[in-house]
């Protein structure tokens, strides 16, 4: 495989891993925009976010 081609799918598969921890993180986000999050909400979505990342095998 092409130097660039093995990059470039490095990349997908790093992005690929990271996407659930990412999700959770928006989500924590959209909810602070909209006025929906309770008190303690970001604590809670970094730690969902950390526990998706560990789920999906990073090593964050």
């Amino acid at each position: 495989m092409p130097k660039d081609q093995g990059a470039a799918l490095r990349i997908r598969l790093d992005l690929d891993q990271a996407e659930p921890g990412l999700r959770e993180a928006v989500a924590g986000l959209r909810r602070q925009a909209d006025g929906s999050a309770g008190d303690g909400d970001g604590l809670r979505s970094a730690i969902a976010a950390r526990l998706a990342d560990q789920a999906a095998g990073l090593n964050v």
